[in-house]
């Protein structure tokens, strides 16, 4: 093999790989290979897992490969798809809306282009703490370590909204730690409060278990009014004795549905493929976790904090679901 041909392969090997970094074609043979990337959430939560198997079914579109990727969530993910980095996002419904509006989180910054494909899994807020502890509230959270989620994440968000509602921000000393970062804070007694919002059952929460014996802080009527006036695309929900067998009763909480997203400036065609060939493993997915066991297309067309990519709408046209 001459020297000039090795280079030759090797140039399309690079752009080849960088298609796949950056979502885009390569011609592979006499067909087209369209490269896109999914953001997840951190390894010890519960998209990571899930958005892996979207991600796996998905890539049965034909002339498709999809790759799910970790990272710090929500946030993270909305600017990724937003600014083209990525091409498929999960993210809580709530902070999809900012970032299309341009408030909050991502004031000085708009990604008017995002548009929704499915909502999936439920975000219970779980603030965990050890048994034996002497907190028993909320409100005991005073004068306390909580952890926070990571670093400009959406659970940072989500739990110093609570903190807040609470007037509690102020009280405790936050730790804005990943999910994997909290545990492991908790096991050595740097943090003396856990908050995840992901699906439950959590991998997180269950590792913590594990190594101690842990319980939920629940919400009264009073914060949960606190709560709902201050975070109104939060709702309530219940983390129950059948997501965790070590709890004795059900626990009142609140949660945001996870919008899995794209950008109307992936075409129609991919879009509907990859919609189509997520739905024809349903099996599949359902099994991926147990918050999405009982997942159909009714659940999924609600709740979109922005309008069906048209991709998506079309291919739901077709089985009479909008």
């Amino acid at each position: 093999m001459s020297k000039k041909t090795m280079k030759l392969q090797l140039l399309i090997l690079l752009i080849a790989g960088a298609l796949v970094l950056a979502g885009g074609a390569f011609e592979a043979g006499n067909a087209q290979v369209t490269y896109l990337t999914l953001g997840t959430g951190g390894t010890a939560g519960t998209w990571y897992p899930v958005g892996g198997v979207l991600a796996a079914a998905m890539s049965k579109a034909g002339a498709v490969s999809v790759t799910a990727q970790a990272s710090a969530a929500s946030i993270e993910n909305i600017r990724t798809v937003g600014t083209g980095e990525r091409q498929l996002g999960m993210a809580s419904s709530g902070l999809i809306l900012f970032a299309v509006q341009g408030v909050e989180m991502f004031k000085g910054e708009k990604y008017p282009d995002l548009a929704s494909i499915a909502s999936m899994l439920p975000n219970h807020f779980q603030f965990v703490v050890r048994d034996g502890s002497g907190i028993n509230s909320m409100m005991d959270l005073a004068g306390k370590n909580v952890g926070t989620g990571a670093p400009g994440s959406g659970d940072q968000v989500l739990a110093e909204g609570v903190l807040k509602a609470l007037g509690l921000l102020d009280k405790v000393k936050t730790m804005p730690l990943s999910f994997a970062e909290q545990v492991t804070a908790f096991k050595n007694r740097q943090i003396d409060c856990i908050f995840v919002a992901a699906a439950a059952p959590t991998a997180a929460i269950l590792d913590a278990g594990s190594q101690a014996k842990i319980k939920f802080l629940g919400f009264t009527p009073e914060m949960r009014t606190k709560i709902l006036a201050a975070m109104p695309y939060a709702v309530d929900d219940v983390i129950t004795t059948k997501h965790y067998t070590f709890l004795s009763e059900d626990v009142p909480t609140f949660s945001t549905l996870t919008t899995l997203f794209t950008s109307t400036k992936i075409p129609e065609q991919v879009i509907y493929n990859l919609t189509k060939a997520m739905w024809a493993e349903l099996a599949t997915i359902k099994a991926s976790h147990a918050a999405m066991a009982n997942w159909n297309m009714e659940m999924a067309v609600k709740g979109f904090p922005v309008p069906a990519h048209p991709g998506a709408l079309k291919f739901y046209k077709e089985q009479g679901k909008m």
